[in-house]
């Protein structure tokens, strides 16, 4: 038997019981225990390696056998480790922030006393990074979605960082938006400009604070005008109105501000107008004194965030004939329409489109209310629905659209004309799906 392999009292009372001394119990040997985590304090979601030192303080001393069990916050972690030497190592598991108190008991093999050893371990919060990811990625236009998506990480075993992330637009705070399985989300619509989009994750109880951005530079949108003339062709004296809408083109989502005007052969219609975003119709009524054809243009001059453009039309005059006045439709005083709701969020996007044929005072309801009437709803200036209806004997029609998408509707109503009555345009109705 070696002195290492027992405590030195155990090896006393043997080697005296070796030469005939009477037999006396042994004292098992007194032992400390001491505990110790790693020099670099731990970040939530790492592990941390344990040490624990077991001596021998009686003389002379042993190398103290048997195992140790770890305890982290009061409860055992993992089975007893064996003693190699002195020492026993025990790597965690991942660990949270905070304080943790740390206990190392030593379970002694025959010939030694147990003892215990403490401390306590520090996890502190882990680092993160916030990246931006935005769409599109350099460059957009006015009034364009721009999906800006922010992801703090890195990853962690217990999980991702909570709570919310700020965005601010060259400097100017935006909102808030929540993190998501450590994603947030968020889509703005800017002006042309150059811009800096910077997102901050404040941190938690867990994870420290960090902040990222990103550049985008915005354009002005394209724009496009749609001019239209009813009737045309007409005959000279005739009235004819002429509408006008701007719109910006794909992948804007605005209405263009700027200013509108018109022309006819050449002269200026006096009145331009100043659009202010809101996606307003215009137009204005103009007669004709000579037949031929006559040209008719629009200038859009755009802003800052939007580019200029043109339209224009031909109207063609014919001279007047030698059938009766009496014979031919007399003109309607207006055909107005109303669509309600002004908004609808919910898809399928449906409008009820109301309206009434106002009849001149020269012909009766009787004679005058018959015909049809068409209706349309365009978007960005494509048709997405048509109806015709039928007028009521009170010269009023009623019907349902449906828009597939969402986005600005132009509703627009024509009366294409009776015997009695000639046609009419009405002027475009906006409502928005979605």
């Amino acid at each position: 038997m070696h002195l290492s392999q027992v405590g030195a009292a155990a090896w006393i009372v043997a080697a005296l019981a070796l030469f005939g001394a009477p037999a006396v119990a042994a004292a098992d040997d007194q032992t400390t225990t001491t505990v110790t985590t790693p020099a670099t304090q731990p970040a939530h979601g790492q592990t941390a390696t344990l040490t624990a030192t077991v001596d021998d303080t009686t003389t002379p001393a042993a190398v103290p056998l048997g195992s140790v069990q770890f305890s982290l916050d009061g409860a055992p972690i993992g089975s007893p480790v064996a003693l190699s030497g002195h020492s026993a190592q025990l790597q965690t598991g991942a660990l949270r922030t905070g304080t943790h108190p740390v206990l190392a008991k030593y379970l002694p093999a025959p010939g030694f006393l147990g003892s215990d050893g403490s401390t306590s371990l520090t996890v502190i919060q882990a680092t993160t990074t916030t990246l931006l990811r935005v769409t599109p990625d350099t460059t957009g236009v006015a009034g364009q979605d721009i999906a800006i998506q922010t992801t703090v990480g890195p990853a962690n075993p217990l999980g991702p960082p909570t709570g919310s992330v700020s965005y601010f637009v060259n400097g100017v705070r935006l909102g808030d938006a929540a993190l998501d399985n450590g994603v947030s989300r968020r889509v703005v619509e800017l002006p042309a400009f150059a811009f800096t989009l910077v997102a901050v994750y404040p941190g938690d109880g867990n994870y420290t604070t960090s902040s990222g951005s990103a550049s985008v530079s915005v354009n002005q949108a394209g724009t496009v005008i749609a001019l239209t003339a009813s009737p045309n062709p007409v005959v000279i004296g005739q009235p004819v109105a002429f509408s006008l809408f701007v719109n910006s083109l794909d992948p804007s989502n605005w209405w263009p501000s700027g200013v509108l005007s018109s022309a006819v052969d050449g002269q200026a219609v006096p009145g331009a107008i100043t659009l202010d975003g809101d996606g307003s119709t215009v137009g204005f009524t103009r007669t004709f004194a000579t037949a031929g054809v006559h040209h008719v243009t629009a200038h859009f001059t755009g802003d800052d965030d939007f580019l200029a453009s043109d339209a224009a039309l031909d109207e063609t005059v014919t001279p007047l004939t030698t059938t009766p006045a009496s014979t031919r439709p007399a003109a309607p005083r207006a055909l107005s329409i109303k669509v309600a709701p002004k908004r609808d969020r919910q898809a399928p996007y449906r409008f009820t489109v109301s309206g009434t044929l106002q009849l001149p005072s020269t012909v009766a309801k009787a004679e005058g209310c018959g015909g049809k009437v068409t209706i349309d709803a365009k978007l960005k200036a494509k048709r997405v629905a048509r109806k015709t209806v039928s007028l009521n004997s009170a010269c009023q029609f009623k019907t349902t659209l449906t828009a597939p998408r969402k986005g600005s509707i132009s509703i627009t109503a024509a009366f294409a004309g009776t015997a009695t009555i000639a046609a009419v345009k009405a002027r475009a109705v906006r409502v928005t799906a979605g």
